[in-house]
């Protein structure tokens, strides 16, 4: 027998939808209760999926596979869900957000730089000289505080810039005067707690007002605010608070709960100053500092569904941005040292995802595994019991296949004893038994000649897995040869103890 809802027309239905709560709250009331219902829920007429990501630009998304496949898949959901399995199904379409978000930043930032520039060609010097210090003027005003933006206040600004030509230069350095990098942090990023109306729609204003000045200068994206050691540059402010969830020169709170109108305005503006960055002038280096910044301040996947989709997309973004100039980088001192402190920052906060992901690029794989920092990577990885079980989990991921098959990465393992995962890594790789040290030492002989304390069970194992006895190293050395040394007289006779040789011939037992 039909319920009284189900004897609805669906248009009457679409309308109780639409007043049954946020999207996520009605999806999980409707959602999976019969097939009709879900058709309706995810007809293109209600616009749940798009009113989900707080966009109106709908046909786009529409179009995108992504969508098509999010859409299929809840299509065929056949009971109620728990929340953590819809945030499961919908995350894709917010990554698919963030990717849009950046896309449309490239078309918003060519569109209106190429009329600002147009403009400006026909401007003489002397105009251009009166026209841009009445935009520095303009622009000073900033110092009083966030009273002075308003709709008038930005709407000259935009004249000044799109339609006059205007251009804002600034002082790079933190300490030479006020620039647009402390302009943001004073009137946008200080106010992510704020939860009131009023600041949010501020957000907004002050999303166009930075939009503008960037259009008439990108290199202002350069410009610097004080950090208690030096400047670091409005990038840093815009990835601390991206990923902290704070401003940078407010204390941190316990349980953040941010004012998400201007989360997602600081993401806008950090992903519209990074298209700045990329169409007007191509640095590899400032991107390469962007980037390992952001992988220091990555912490726990966080709860917040929008929170956690978005800082995975900055990362991918920025990502695949530094990857398109590894090879234009300088510093390589620089990189090596920051690789170890991402590594770190990574595994405490136990980031495989990103791991994969970054490591799926050649720099990357070379400096996690390079000669200067494969015993440093180990020692991170094999720091505590936690970081142990995730270096397991690395070990059977084909993403890090490039470190398994790392030519010194058993000889480490053995000088650390760390008996375990090497078990785990001869076992899916039977091959680094015949790896050599740089004296021709196999593992087995690497245990016996180079590791010091008690080697019996490794020595074990080893044999147990065909490690090859007779092998010599460059010196004419072989394992029974290894085990008469004096200095491997306690070694031989645990060996012996323990019925893993035999004794006199020293044969395997």
């Amino acid at each position: 027998m039909l319920s009284t809802l189900e004897i609805l027309p669906d248009e009457i239905l679409m309308m109780i939808f639409t007043y049954s709560g946020d999207v996520t709250t009605t999806l999980r009331a409707f959602l999976g209760l019969n097939q009709r219902f879900n058709r309706i829920l995810l007809d293109k007429r209600l616009h749940l999926l798009t009113d989900f990501l707080q966009t109106n630009i709908r046909d786009e998304y529409y179009k995108c596979d992504v969508f098509q496949q999010v859409t299929q898949r809840l299509l065929t959901i056949n009971k109620p869900m728990e929340k953590e399995h819809l945030y499961q199904l919908l995350q894709p379409l917010l990554s698919l957000y963030s990717q849009h978000k950046y896309l449309q930043s490239q078309l918003e930032f060519e569109y209106e730089y190429h009329k600002f520039l147009s403009v400006r060609q026909r401007l003489n010097d002397d105009r251009k000289t009166t026209i841009d210090l009445e935009l520095e003027t303009e622009f000073n005003k900033l110092r009083n505080g966030v009273n002075i933006v308003t709709e008038t206040y930005v709407e000259r600004i935009r004249s000044l810039v799109l339609n006059e030509g205007a251009k804002l230069v600034c002082e790079n350095h933190e300490l030479t005067g006020f620039n647009l990098c402390q302009a943001i942090n004073n009137l946008l990023l200080q106010f992510i707690y704020d939860k009131s109306k009023e600041q949010s729609a501020l957000a907004k204003l002050c999303l166009k007002l930075f939009k503008i000045l960037l259009i008439s200068n990108p290199l202002n994206m350069k410009n610097r605010d004080y950090v208690g050691n030096g400047g670091c540059d409005a990038s840093y402010f815009f990835i601390y608070e991206i990923f902290h969830l704070q401003h940078f020169y407010h204390s941190r709170v316990s349980t953040p709960s941010v004012n998400m109108n201007i989360y997602r305005a600081v993401v806008d503006l950090f992903l519209f100053a990074m298209q700045c960055q990329k169409q007007t002038f191509q640095d590899a280096n400032h991107i390469k500092r962007i980037m390992f910044n952001m992988l220091n301040m990555v912490e726990q996947t966080h709860k917040n569904m929008f929170i956690q989709a978005t800082q995975w997309g900055v990362v991918q973004i920025i990502a695949d941005e530094y990857f398109l100039f590894e090879h234009d980088t300088s510093d390589d001192y620089y990189c090596s040292y920051s690789i170890r402190g991402v590594l770190k920052n990574l595994m405490k906060h136990s980031r495989i995802d990103i791991l994969r992901y970054i490591c799926r690029h050649s720099t990357f794989q070379d400096d996690i595994s390079s000669p200067d920092n494969i015993r440093e990577t180990v020692n991170i990885l094999t720091s505590n019991r936690s970081h142990r079980r995730l270096f397991c989990e690395i070990l059977n991921d084909e993403s890090f296949a490039f470190l398994r098959s790392n030519k010194t990465l058993i000889f480490i393992l053995l000088d650390k004893k760390e008996r375990q995962i090497v078990e785990k890594l001869v076992n899916l790789s039977k091959n680094v038994l015949n790896q050599l040290d740089a004296d021709g030492n196999d593992p087995l002989l690497h245990v016996c000649l180079k590791v010091a304390g008690c080697r019996h069970r490794i020595i074990e194992y080893l044999l147990k897995m065909g490690s090859n006895t007779e092998r010599r190293n460059l010196e004419g050395r072989n394992f029974t040869d290894a085990l008469q040394l004096s200095r491997n007289e306690k070694l031989l006779k645990h060996l012996i103890e323990h019925e893993i040789i035999l004794p006199r011939s020293t044969s395997i037992g």
